[in-house]
Parts: C-alpha cells; sequence; structure tokens
C-alpha cells in the first residue's frame, strides 16, 4: 500500500524548513531507495466555520437587497459578482489547466478582499450591509 505524507514547512531562502523535522526524516527513511513525487504548493489558509457564517450573512444580505433592486435571482447575482471581483483559481483537472472563479477556493486574506468589494458594490446602488462580523483574523 503507497504510503502518502503530508507536511507543513516554511520557504525561506530557497530552502523548505518543515514543521516537523523529526516525522518528515522517518517518513523519507521508510521510502529509501524508492522513486518519489514531490508536489510543492502554497498553504491556503481556511476561514473557520463561524467566520464563514459571518461573512455569508452580510453577503446574503447584500445580494436580497439587489435582488429587490435588479429582479435577478440570487444565483444570477452571485455570478455576476463572481465573474466581476473573484480573482481566478489555477485548477488542473484531467490534466489540463483551467482559471476558474469560485469563492470557495479563496483563502482568507482574497475572501476579505473579495466581500469588500460587493460591499462596495453594494453600496454604490444604495444598498446598506452593516458588515458586522466581516472583519477576518489573520
Amino acid at each position: 500500500m503507497p504510503r502518502i505524507g503530508r507536511f507543513l514547512a516554511l520557504a525561506q531562502n530557497g530552502k523548505l524548513h518543515f514543521d516537523q523535522p523529526g516525522t518528515v526524516s522517518g517518513f523519507i527513511a521508510a521510502l529509501d531507495g524508492k522513486r518519489i513525487e514531490v508536489t510543492i504548493q502554497r498553504l491556503r489558509v481556511k476561514r473557520s466555520l463561524p467566520q464563514n457564517k459571518k461573512l455569508w450573512a452580510s453577503y446574503r444580505e447584500g445580494i436580497r437587497g439587489m435582488e429587490e433592486y435588479t429582479g435577478h435571482t440570487e444565483k444570477e447575482l452571485h455570478e455576476f459578482l463572481k465573474e466581476e471581483y473573484c480573482p481566478p483559481t489555477e485548477v488542473v483537472v484531467f490534466g489540463q489547466k483551467r482559471m476558474i472563479k469560485s469563492t470557495a477556493l479563496l483563502d482568507r486574506e482574497q475572501f476579505s478582499a473579495y466581500l469588500e468589494r460587493c460591499l462596495a458594490f453594494f453600496a454604490s446602488h444604495g444598498i446598506d450591509v452593516s458588515g458586522e462580523g466581516m472583519e477576518i483574523t489573520r
């Protein structure tokens, strides 16, 4: 059965500094003499469930106001806002790279910036959203 390890590290000055170097060394020792595949990617810090709930409540409040203002559905407005303000994320599906816009793929900072842009958009159309709970702890 293949062993898969996932380790966190800090990239600094061209070197990796693992959070648990002993665990990494043990894992590598168990694979001694074997060919391995190494993938390195930026760590995305996800939002906590309470943060996500507060953020989406404010977002939906603005969407509801836009529904009344424009007559468009929540889904149509969400798709419009994603297209306008959500940064694209590269994903690989069946070996093909694609750029997609999904709020689910945003980290804390990106999602905070996205919501700030959406709230500004709502405000520019006269829709006041309190923004309660919009702060994101880093």
